[in-house]
């Protein structure tokens, strides 16, 4: 539904949903949370059963781990799958999107403000849905369970380990990538990624989740996804989670790590930080998109 909410309505709704996403992505003692490695045969960010797409921004993190098939749709989606939802229990996600339209005059014109612009109204088309979880669904037919398809690796070699998958991902990338001593950084001016050496890390899962976190900032270069209006901290926290989202898909991680939370528990004090987290999502996901979609070259390395 599209409307003009009270100027209270839509940000209390998206207050409340903030505070609900912040505590449930720093919350150190969530069910969901493994101490194991991740498996890069397992499916840890949520699709929907129809479009096999992945939930974006919020809607990610409000269904994760809420799932062991992390697969999701409506009740309708479900039924013309051919399958019931009946007793199953069901989680909220949610659709803003604002929109302007011209304030017009009696005439039918568009109105102009006292500097000569065109005046416009902001709208919000708003939409919530109930979506109900693959192992909670079964078939109208025979009552069988869903069956649960294969994750998607395609963007990952099956022949060779996560960590060699790592290497090949961030290689083609292309990114000018130069030895730096003991520092991690992204330089705009020369569009390069400074990393020290792999052996001075703990592990290579490390280097990799830092090297994730570089290529992220990589990603919001002027020429490429242009998040050059973000304040610093605003650019570190797009960074951290679009690290650990492309961590995900790499499979060398499941869930966010100590640096990860330590950082949004900072980040989501007060009010403004906190309703930030919406456009920090969302811009986190088009980082990992763009390092998914851009696999076309080998990285050139500088000494």
């Amino acid at each position: 539904m599209t409307f003009t909410p009270n100027p209270n309505y839509y940000k209390e709704l998206k207050s409340n949903v903030a505070d609900d996403l912040v505590s449930k992505i720093t919350d150190e003692n969530a069910q969901w949370r493994k101490t194991w490695k991740a498996d890069s045969n397992q499916r840890y960010i949520p699709i929907n059963a129809i479009s096999q797409k992945e939930y974006t921004g919020m809607n990610t993190w409000i269904l994760w781990g809420e799932s062991t098939s992390n697969i999701w749709c409506t009740m309708l989606g479900w039924k013309k799958l051919g399958y019931s939802v009946k007793g199953a229990k069901s989680h909220k996600i949610y659709f803003f999107k604002p929109n302007q339209r011209p304030v017009l005059d009696s005439n039918g014109k568009i109105e102009l403000d006292t500097s000569g612009q065109e005046k416009f109204i902001t709208t919000f088309t708003f939409k919530h849905y109930n979506v109900f979880r693959a192992e909670d669904v079964h078939s109208f037919k025979d009552g069988s369970e869903y069956p649960i398809p294969e994750k998607d690796n395609s963007h990952l070699d099956n022949s060779i380990t996560p960590i060699e998958n790592c290497k090949k991902f961030f290689d083609n990338l292309g990114a000018k990538i130069i030895s730096s001593g003991d520092s991690c950084y992204y330089r705009p001016a020369t569009d390069q990624i400074g990393m020290p050496d792999i052996r001075q890390f703990d592990n290579a899962e490390e280097y990799y989740s830092v090297l994730a976190h570089e290529h992220i900032h990589w990603s919001g270069a002027k020429h490429r996804l242009d998040r050059n209006k973000l304040s610093y901290a605003e650019e570190e926290l797009v960074a951290e989670l679009g690290a650990f989202l492309t961590c995900v898909h790499l499979g060398i991680q499941s869930s966010p790590k100590p640096n990860n939370l330590a950082y949004l528990k900072s980040w989501s004090k007060g009010e403004v930080n906190k309703m930030k987290i919406f456009s920090a999502l969302s811009d986190a996901h088009k980082g990992v998109d763009f390092l998914k979609d851009n696999q076309v070259s080998k990285a050139k390395k500088v000494a």
